[in-house]
Order: C-alpha cells, then sequence, then structure tokens
C-alpha cells in the first residue's frame, strides 16, 4: 500500500459514500444499502422506511458525537430493539466510501458496534474496525484499527500491523480518539470519517421554507438546516453560484412548463418600525435585516405570483433542488427524503426523476416512497423492497440486476407497469411473496 504518501497537509478532493449497512435499531434487521446516485426504499406503509433513515441519522451523528452524547444515545429507548425476535440486539453501523485525496483513491470501511443499556445491560461500544485499501497495491483491504469487548488496537506505522495497544472508554470510539494522533500516515483519512456530513429530511415540508423572517444567529446563509428560507438561499446563491443558481431556475422550468421565471425581491428590515420587534439577546434566532420574496411568473398569468401561492408539489421540488445544491457546495455525502413524490401529479413524476438523476454528482440521493407511479421512472437495479414477513421486522433486500429485465417481462405480459407488478407483490399472498423473494438478491 501506498497510504503512507498522505501527509497532514493533504486534502481530500472527493469523498463517495457507497455502502451503509444498519441493524439492532427499532424493527430494523440487519439492512445492507448500496448507494447509487439515487437509490429507493420501497415498502408498504408503517414498514421501517422511516425507521431505516433515523437509524442512519443515529449512527452518523454517534460517530461524529462527544463520549458524553454517546453515553447518552445508548440508553435512548426509543431506539430499542424491543421486537421479541430481536430483544435487544447490539446496534450496528457499517459503512464503506471511496476517498480521493492527492489524486490517489482509497477504499475505507469503517465500523462500530454497541450493547444498548437496559434490561440489566450496561451500555458500552463493543467492537470497532477500520479496513482500508489501496486498489493499486492490492485488492485486499488492511486492518488500521481493531477493537473487541476486550483489546482495542491501531496500525502505527506503515510497517507496523494493527497491534498497538490504545486505551480507550467503553463510550468513545478509536477513530474519535485518533484526532489527536496528528503524525499518523493514514491521519487524513481518519480526520475525514470524523467530519462526513449527512442530511436527512423525515418530513420535507415546504410550508416554513418561504417567506420566514427568522434566522438563527451567526447562520451561514448557504449552510443546510430544517426550515431554511428559501427566498434568502437562492438570493445569495445567485451572487456567489450563478451557474448553480440558473441550474435550480432552468431545472424548475424544465419540470414545470407553465413557469416562464423566477424572481427575487429584497425587503429592508432595518427601518424604524421594526426595530421594536426585535429579540433579546438571550434568543436563539434573530430577525434577519433584509427579507427576500419569490415570485413566479405564470404564462397564463399576466403579473407575477409569490412563489409561496405556488402548489405544495411546485414548493417541494424547488426545495429538494435547492438543498441539493446546498449539499454539493457543503461536501455533503448523503442526503435522505422521504416520499418526494408528495403533491406531485404523476404525470411530471417521470420528468422529476430525470431532473434529479441529472443533478446530482458527488452527493448520494437516498429516497423512501410508496407509490407505484414513482417507481415506474426509477431503475428497478437501484431499488430496495421491504420484504413482507409475519415477525414485524424491516427487511430490506435489492432487486438483483439479473431479475430487473424478468420483472419487465412479467409485468408486461399482466399488462401494468412495473411500480403497479412490485406492489401487488408486496401485499399480495404468500405465493407472491415468494415469487418477489426470487427477484431479491440474499434469498
Amino acid at each position: 500500500m501506498r497510504v503512507h504518501m498522505i501527509k497532514l497537509e493533504s486534502r481530500v478532493i472527493r469523498l463517495k459514500l457507497e455502502k451503509i449497512r444498519i441493524d439492532g435499531f427499532k424493527n430494523i434487521l440487519d439492512s445492507e444499502i448500496k448507494l447509487d446516485k439515487i437509490t429507493s426504499l420501497l415498502s408498504t406503509n408503517s414498514y421501517g422506511k422511516s425507521n431505516l433513515l433515523e437509524a442512519i441519522d443515529f449512527g452518523f451523528y454517534f460517530l461524529n458525537t462527544t463520549p458524553k452524547n454517546k453515553k447518552q444515545m445508548m440508553k435512548w429507548k426509543p431506539g430499542f430493539p424491543f421486537n421479541k425476535e430481536r430483544l435487544m440486539q447490539n446496534f450496528s453501523f457499517e459503512i464503506q466510501c471511496i476517498m480521493e485525496i492527492n489524486n490517489k483513491t482509497f477504499d475505507v470501511i469503517f465500523g462500530y458496534s454497541f450493547a444498548w443499556e437496559g434490561l440489566k445491560r450496561k451500555g458500552k461500544i463493543v467492537s470497532e474496525f477500520l479496513k482500508i485499501k489501496d486498489p493499486e497495491e492490492s485488492q485486499k483491504h488492511t486492518l488500521f484499527v481493531s477493537r473487541d469487548e476486550e483489546n482495542s488496537f491501531y496500525k502505527p506505522s506503515v510497517s507496523g500491523r494493527c497491534d498497538k495497544e490504545i486505551k480507550i472508554d467503553e463510550n468513545e470510539l478509536i477513530i474519535n480518539k485518533l484526532l489527536a494522533y496528528d503524525n499518523l500516515y493514514y491521519f487524513e483519512i481518519i480526520k475525514t470519517l470524523n467530519s462526513i456530513n449527512i442530511y436527512i429530511d423525515r418530513h420535507f415540508d415546504s410550508t416554513q421554507s418561504y417567506e420566514f423572517p427568522f434566522i438563527s444567529k451567526n447562520d451561514d446563509e448557504l449552510s443546510i438546516s430544517e426550515n431554511k428560507d428559501i427566498p434568502r438561499v437562492l438570493f445569495f446563491l445567485q451572487k456567489r453560484y450563478p451557474k448553480k443558481y440558473e441550474l435550480i431556475i432552468n431545472t424548475l422550468k424544465d419540470i414545470f412548463p407553465f413557469i416562464e421565471d423566477i424572481k427575487i425581491k429584497e425587503i429592508d428590515l432595518t427601518e424604524e418600525n421594526f426595530k421594536t420587534k426585535m429579540l433579546s439577546e438571550d434568543d436563539l434566532f434573530k430577525i434577519a435585516e433584509k427579507m427576500y420574496l419569490l415570485y413566479a411568473k405564470h404564462k397564463n398569468l399576466i403579473t407575477s405570483i409569490r412563489f409561496i401561492e405556488m402548489s405544495d408539489g411546485v414548493r417541494r421540488v424547488l426545495l429538494l433542488l435547492t438543498y441539493l445544491i446546498l449539499a454539493d457546495i457543503n461536501n455533503y455525502t448523503l442526503i435522505a427524503i422521504e416520499e418526494p413524490e408528495n403533491s406531485i401529479n404523476p404525470g411530471l413524476l417521470k420528468k422529476y426523476i430525470i431532473a434529479l438523476d441529472n443533478f446530482v454528482d458527488n452527493t448520494k440521493v437516498l429516497i423512501t416512497s410508496h407509490s407505484p407511479f414513482l417507481v415506474n421512472y426509477i431503475n428497478p437495479s437501484s431499488l430496495y423492497l421491504g420484504v413482507p414477513n409475519e415477525n414485524g421486522l424491516a427487511i430490506f433486500r435489492k432487486i438483483k440486476s439479473s431479475s430487473v429485465s424478468k420483472i419487465y417481462d412479467a409485468a408486461e405480459d399482466l399488462n401494468v407497469l412495473i411500480g403497479e407488478y412490485l406492489f401487488d407483490l408486496l401485499s399480495g399472498e404468500t405465493d407472491d411473496q415468494e415469487l418477489l423473494n426470487k427477484y431479491l438478491e440474499n434469498e
């Protein structure tokens, strides 16, 4: 391996998240998601899609938070796997990503697990590992961090093995502690793992994202957070990243041809009559000095209308496109959204999916859906289906590449679209579920 060529001053050019594996959270059963540009989780209602997104959010937050917070998270009862088939199963989290550092590519796998605190058990981290592969040097991963309930080790040098003991607390990850070891030859990989950014929105509500005059103190206009003021974001995107702004607007106009133009109006809020409405110094929010109103020119209307008056579907599309651009600007490796097709006319879904596929680059997109219409326009090989079962566990499995043509043929024979066919299998009888299992990986 030539990982030793990584220096402290090296810069991570790109990080792509390739795989996430989750086990032991609520009703989630050992689900591994291999991420394409756009990956979709499909199931019937109340199956476990939301739980899986929450588990991913939980897993990344645990990775980066303080030991004190980790200790509290291991006691968080809403996340406990209380299912009698998997009672208090350890929480397990694993990711695989590709890092490009100084024009070199590394395949990195990191994972950990902890025991939930409850039912007379103590919460503690019980395993952790880090494996790195330089494809130019080897086809195998080399172990850099190794931990079980008794021992913790790391790889100290290029020629050494992963056998250097490190003292570690039960609520502390080794890769967090290695941030203090800035002389390690793979320090840039450690630093990158400790700074992975993701954004998960399990509600995706557009009602609070337009004409919002309150902002967080010390807020960066182009950061990612819930309830961003989209007109304000677009105003600053237009100034700082005009090409990205034009991409958003042109894509929106392509999906909704009745929109001819978008304009942003800036309003000064620093006049005397606004000063009496200022919040106290102790408040987390302040009134912005400027307010931004978004207007759309509709081809069938003689005057522009405020964007807040557009349909929820139009507002949601603009919201998602804007967040994808913000994710790219802020180096977020994953953005996950629940049911982005809500409030969108089924006839527009094909344009919507094509636009999203062309829109994303480094940031991976994970969406959940229970819409057969959306599935009609998604590559079946990027679909994960929630497999029906009688024990209440959520098991997500991927459609096999070799099954794609079979699924299309079966749907055509029944004179239905692929989305309707798959949903019929998901909600059907035992024979349907047996057929569904034959289409999926890890039968």
